[in-house]
């Protein structure tokens, strides 16, 4: 497993990062999606390297209208 940081640019509820976050979990091999109220502009996401990329992840987080860029690996 491997983890990585997203930063998304603007603030987004609590809804809208809950549902980001359902469909990034959706997504082939990712095991666990973070992000919490204390710090709203991260997500922290865990997933199978094998079966899908950071930068792929990434995509799926700017296709739903967001500005977002990798900011750990």
């Amino acid at each position: 497993m491997e983890a990585v940081t997203i930063y998304i640019d603007e603030t987004v509820t609590r809804g809208r990062r809950e549902k980001v976050a359902d469909i990034v979990m959706a997504c082939n091999g990712v095991t666990a999606v973070g992000h919490y109220d204390e710090n709203p502009h991260l997500m922290m996401i865990e997933y199978n390297p094998y079966s899908v990329t950071s930068h792929e992840l990434l995509r799926v987080i700017l296709g739903q209208g967001l500005r977002a860029e990798v900011i750990g690996l």
